[in-house]
């Protein structure tokens, strides 16, 4: 879930129409990141999805809850262990926490 008050502290020295910019470059490309997690782990390429993941994990923490960052981070962790063993269980929890994300803030686009 969102966590409007976690974005809003985030992002208090922006202007509205940055904010909306941003939500609209993360709604355009979390597919794209989404996608190359999932590339990543059907050719089992653990380094590639800890180095995704971290990034994404930055990327979604000044956004939502811890939910989706400890899914995020559980994957980095996964990826940099070197065992991809429940990658895919994981992943799927994050597209859909992503998806939610995406809807929740464009709620916010003014």
């Amino acid at each position: 879930m969102l966590n409007s008050e976690l974005f809003k502290s985030s992002y208090e020295d922006f202007d509205q129409e940055i904010i909306n910019e941003i939500i609209q470059m993360f709604s355009e490309d979390y597919q794209q990141v989404l996608d190359k997690m999932q590339d990543a782990i059907k050719q089992n390429d653990a380094l590639l999805l800890a180095q995704i993941a971290h990034k994404y994990k930055g990327t979604v923490s000044p956004m939502y809850d811890q939910e989706l960052k400890d899914m995020v981070q559980n994957l980095e962790q996964l990826g940099k262990q070197g065992s991809l063993a429940g990658a895919d269980k994981v992943f799927q929890s994050v597209v859909e926490q992503s998806k939610i994300l995406v809807q929740q803030l464009k709620t916010l686009v003014k």
